[in-house]
């Protein structure tokens, strides 16, 4: 929703790692004794606040040159007062726009700000990228489980490139040094471009951590069945009262190696068919075959 055409003045909240989007609702803090004045001269004014983010997110006091240029213009929806003196505030995002000018002779920051005006008109070519760019998101949300359904089924509605581009960007794990770059691009085709690369190479990623958690996972499962039972042949010793014999020679065959004085690396790698010897029955054919080169070491 456009709120202004030409530049105006605000009070300004500096955000620390929060790009607020416009189509964006999203509640949040304010305890720094500039934002809580910024937060209650607009509430006498429209209700109308300029939310820019910080670049240095350690900055308890930043000054004009510490907060990027852009930020979104928001629509003050509800403001609570906390008994400690923070204030939980819910906010709309409305319309990016440009800082052309900082005022800080006052309590807090006001700013003179100009609407950021979108470059691309809707037709085939915004069509193209719109669908590139859902397509993508539809893939990543398969692979990233935590955009909740409301949110993906609301994107998937989305009627303008603008709109699409905001709402997937404050839905997804991007860093705030990229939003803030998304948020200033006045280019809506560079937007779109930049949103569908991300989008790629973030689903490779998660493809790839995808197929290395499976093989993993596999490996683990494996490891606790043959613990299992390797236990259960162990317990199978004991009920059957030959708990201290060792049917299949594989301690007594590991003695013997430990005694030849070999070398670790070579002791270690002889020291691994004796313990497989010891998980097998004594009479199969693997088991006659693990034994032969190790017999004839020992």
């Amino acid at each position: 929703m456009k709120l202004f055409q030409q530049k105006v003045e605000l009070s300004l909240i500096p955000l620390k790692d929060l790009v607020v989007f416009p189509d964006m609702v999203v509640p949040f803090f304010v305890g720094r004794s500039r934002s809580v004045k910024a937060v209650e001269n607009a509430m006498h004014h429209g209700r109308l606040v300029f939310l820019a983010t910080q670049k240095q997110q350690s900055a308890e006091a930043p000054e004009a040159s510490q907060i990027y240029d852009t930020g979104t213009v928001a629509r003050i929806l509800q403001m609570l007062k906390l008994p400690d003196g923070t204030i939980r505030l819910l906010v709309e995002g409305n319309e990016r726009a440009n800082i052309i000018r900082f005022y800080t002779d006052q309590d807090h920051f006001r700013v003179q700000i100009r609407p950021i005006k979108a470059s691309l008109e809707a037709g085939a070519e915004s069509s193209a990228l719109m669908r590139t760019v859902l397509r993508e998101f539809s893939r990543f949300t398969t692979l990233y489980k935590k955009v909740p359904q409301e949110i993906v089924t609301g994107i998937e509605k989305a009627e303008t490139p603008e709109k699409l581009v905001n709402m997937i960007c404050a839905n997804i794990p991007l860093a705030v040094e990229s939003k803030v770059k998304l948020l200033a691009e006045a280019d809506t085709r560079q937007r779109l471009e930049a949103l569908a690369a991300f989008l790629i190479s973030e689903c490779e990623v998660l493809e790839m951590q995808s197929r290395i958690t499976t093989k993993v996972r596999k490996k683990l499962e494996k490891s606790q069945k043959d613990y299992f039972l390797q236990e259960q042949l162990k317990e199978i010793h004991r009920e059957l009262g030959n708990e201290d014999e060792d049917p299949t020679g594989a301690r007594e065959l590991e003695t013997r190696l430990k005694a030849k004085g070999l070398p670790e690396e070579v002791l270690a790698k002889c020291l691994k068919e004796p313990k497989r010897l010891s998980r097998q029955p004594p009479m199969s054919p693997e088991s006659a075959v693990r034994r032969t080169d190790r017999e004839w070491i020992a």
